[in-house]
């Protein structure tokens, strides 16, 4: 009896909005992330250098940012990085 091969295509996922397939794949990385967080003292280790590194460059960046010019391109761009994220460090930790 020949197996029904599974499909490369599909069309539900492939077609999403851009919004909706980030969304999908946060939710999903925030799944993966906490069954690493509970089940592994590794990843927790891990995951708090991280999150612990990712906070100090935050701090350095305010810090440097006081004295640099704001630039309207700039701004745009940094704005459009942040809406496409849609997440912070705070909803890591949260994990």
């Amino acid at each position: 009896m020949l197996m029904k091969s599974r499909e490369y295509w599909n069309p539900w996922v492939e077609t999403l909005k851009r919004e909706r397939l980030l969304k999908i794949e946060f939710r999903n990385f925030r799944k993966y992330m906490r069954y690493a967080k509970s089940h592994s003292p590794l990843y927790r280790k891990k995951m708090k250098e991280r999150i612990d590194e990712i906070e100090r460059l935050v701090c350095e960046l305010r810090d440097l940012g006081g004295g640099v010019p704001v630039v309207e391109k700039n701004t745009r761009s940094i704005l459009s990085f942040t809406n496409v994220l849609k997440f912070g460090i705070a909803d890591l930790i949260d994990m």
